[in-house]
């Protein structure tokens, strides 16, 4: 009985020590993309089919440029586009896009009226940083 009580013991003492808290429950702090630079303008697009008619521009379009965001936690960055607060186009990957300018007006509305063209970089984790442009459609 007495080895009973020994190895039991053993047992328990064992179990004890092998629950200590190894894990760091504190979270690890994720940071935002870092800043990038961003640029736009107003451009002409022509469409295919008005290009073989007469080689005028049949609309126009914001086009968008921006640096690299580089997270520093080297998460993957996405990015969103927005003009004002409404999204047009999100998860973009590339480096540039041409919003046009009908569309804008659609959020806009047909007045001239001041508008924000803005770029948000996000990493997975939701962490984000953004870039503007502010501008005054004439109509």
């Amino acid at each position: 009985m007495k080895i009973l009580k020994t190895i039991l013991l053993c047992f328990t003492i064992v179990l004890f020590a092998s629950c200590s808290k190894d894990d760091d429950s504190s979270p690890v702090a994720n940071n935002p993309p870092g800043e990038f630079t961003a640029s736009s303008s107003l451009v002409a697009v022509v469409s295919l089919q008005n290009s073989i008619v007469n080689s005028l521009p049949s609309e126009y379009a914001y086009r968008m440029i921006w640096t690299e965001a580089i997270d520093p936690d080297g998460d993957t960055v996405t990015y969103d586009i927005y003009v004002d607060n409404t999204l047009m186009l999100e998860n973009q990957t590339i480096l540039t896009t041409d919003i046009l300018r009908a569309d804008v007006l659609d959020v806009i509305g047909n007045a001239a009226e001041t508008f924000v063209l803005k770029i948000v970089a996000k990493d997975v984790y939701g962490a984000t940083s953004e870039a503007l442009n502010t501008y005054t459609e004439e109509t």
